[in-house]
């Protein structure tokens, strides 16, 4: 016994499938028609070095007005950068608590109270 195939069937799939390719043609060349490019614009970007210290790993503002940052250094130590120049003292020295033997060991992070400028509250991320 052979199987005679059902003609009306094949001729509805046919037609759904031509629909279907017709329109998501219609929907690609109306995406790519109405998408505008996206044009990269140059930016004036200068680089300052301001400080030579090896592994700066944070940079933070304490928001108390004073437009200084604070370089943190994984070895241990957090500097003030004011005006673009790195003061020699630092503003704060663990590095005899903080260890320091792998990639993401070492002091990591500091970060201000909101309160800072009356309370002097900071606070430092670190592995011991």
């Amino acid at each position: 016994m052979s199987r005679i195939p059902f003609r009306g069937f094949q001729v509805m799939v046919s037609n759904l499938v031509h629909w279907a390719a017709r329109r998501l043609a219609v929907w690609s060349a109306l995406v790519l028609f109405f998408c505008t490019p996206v044009i990269a614009q140059e930016i004036d970007l200068r680089l300052t070095q301001v400080d030579d210290s090896r592994l700066i790993v944070d940079i933070a503002n304490a928001g108390d007005g004073s437009n200084r940052l604070f370089l943190v250094e994984q070895a241990g130590r957090i500097f003030i950068l004011d005006n673009g120049v790195r003061r020699d003292t630092p503003f704060l020295n663990i590095q005899n608590i903080v260890q320091n033997t792998a990639d993401e060991q070492g002091l990591l992070s500091v970060a201000f109270a909101p309160d800072y400028e009356t309370s002097g509250l900071f606070y430092t991320w670190y592995t011991a």
